[in-house]
């Protein structure tokens, strides 16, 4: 209701603007506008732009003022700390205190911001899909739903084969991952060979903020669609009228690479080399 939404818009203008005391005549603008958001928007995620806009707006008028400079170490006239270096974000005021533009985290709460809460990273979903086609795209990088993640020099990914029952197969793989948005993130994957080593390879997949503590894992699975088929009722199997031959993919009359007298005979067998099918014979009648 309009009424609800007055409530929570000045309570959090009260509750997280540092600079709403010295620009009240603001507040109540601002507010308005939030109601207005909050409305049309149908949710209450707006709030926190309306205190970043209350903060921003206030900065100005503030710094238009000279009562609100003082000298520093240089001689220059600076805006007062108290009205720029020492305002802190809305996350950090959510989670957190703000000692002078230093946001000092509540217990269970960690990152520049108390944005993170003191735990790993965890991985929602695989976006798209969990199969990827080695016939449509490269592989080389996967992106994933995930929560309680930042941007930094440790934020990594962890790639490693493994079999159907997850046991590894392969050396763990760690490299950067990559910030999308707050909800996103990409991680890039090895090579999976499939058209030299194995026509069907699993990937299980973990991020982690320091480099030591690692989320949950998801598993990714790359294939050759040219043999196999791969969707998440029924999982991967082979096509018709093809043969996946010493775990890779051919079509129907591909020769076997290192002996071309063998060949793939979909007819004959789908599963092992064949000798070449001899021509039919013809015979012909005399009169």
């Amino acid at each position: 209701t309009e009424e609800m939404a007055k409530t929570r818009c000045h309570d959090e203008l009260a509750r997280f603007s540092q600079l709403g005391s010295q620009c009240q005549h603001l507040v109540n603008q601002t507010a308005e506008s939030c109601v207005t958001d909050v409305k049309f928007m149908d949710s209450f995620e707006m709030l926190s732009m309306a205190v970043d806009a209350l903060t921003s707006t206030c900065q100005i008028q503030l710094a238009a003022d000279p009562a609100n400079y003082v000298k520093n170490s240089e001689g220059k006239s600076v805006l007062k700390p108290e009205v720029s270096t020492d305002i802190c974000s809305v996350t950090c005021l959510q989670n957190g205190q703000c000692n002078k533009g230093q946001c000092q985290c509540n217990a269970g709460f960690i990152g520049a911001n108390c944005q993170l809460e003191d735990k790993p990273p965890s991985l929602i979903a695989v976006r798209r899909s969990k199969f990827c086609d080695i016939n449509v795209q490269p592989c080389r990088t996967m992106y994933f739903n995930a929560s309680n993640f930042q941007m930094s020099d440790t934020f990594v990914c962890k790639v490693v084969e493994v079999d159907s029952s997850g046991q590894l197969l392969a050396r763990e793989v760690t490299e950067h991952a990559e910030f999308i948005t707050s909800t996103r993130l990409a991680c890039p994957f090895p090579d999976a060979n499939v058209k030299s080593e194995r026509s069907t390879k699993t990937f299980q997949v973990s991020v982690s903020n320091d480099g030591t503590t690692f989320s949950n894992s998801l598993t990714v699975t790359v294939f050759d669609s040219t043999c196999q088929t791969c969707d998440l009722q029924t999982g991967c199997s082979q096509k018709a009228n093809t043969c996946h031959i010493d775990g890779l993919c051919y079509q129907d009359g591909a020769l076997k690479p290192d002996d071309p007298s063998r060949a793939c005979h979909v007819l004959t067998n789908t599963t092992q080399w064949t000798p070449p099918i001899p021509p039919p014979t013809t015979t012909t009648t005399t009169t």
